[in-house]
């Protein structure tokens, strides 16, 4: 049972690392980070020292998937990418904070939850009922 459990786990694993790899491809090319810069700027005009300011503060100046560059010890960090650091705050469960209004998105999302849940809960018992009493019909018909 345990090398079951093992080999299970050991297959999810390359299709966790692939959902999020095209999650992560997708939220790039759906909105560029300068895209996201300008649209949270905008009210001022920014200059190009506002976005280049905006896309450091924010994570977005690292290459994407691996760093080339030397840093100014002349090391070469290949790991210092958005991807790895995104990477590394999922399995930490960091959410991080959003960019619009600097909030703490697992604090979004704790405020949201009880409207969400107070929906669907409720919703999942009635159509677990009802599955269930129509299945029974239908086995008893037979």
């Amino acid at each position: 049972m345990l090398t079951y459990l093992t080999q299970r786990v050991l297959y999810a694993l390359p299709v966790v690392l692939l959902v999020s790899f095209v999650t992560f491809v997708l939220f790039f090319m759906v909105v560029p980070p300068e895209i996201m810069a300008r649209r949270h700027l905008s009210a001022k005009a920014p200059s190009q020292e506002d976005l280049r300011n905006w896309l450091e503060q924010h994570g977005y100046d690292k290459p994407l998937f691996v760093n080339l560059q030397k840093d100014s010890n002349g090391k070469r960090h290949p790991l210092d990418t958005q991807f790895v650091r995104h990477m590394r705050s999922l399995v930490t469960f960091d959410l991080g904070k959003s960019d619009q209004t600097g909030e703490a998105i697992s604090s979004i999302l704790k405020r949201r939850m009880g409207p969400s849940l107070m929906l669907t809960v409720p919703a999942f018992i009635l159509s677990l009922f009802l599955n269930v009493s129509l299945s029974l019909l239908v086995a008893h018909a037979r």
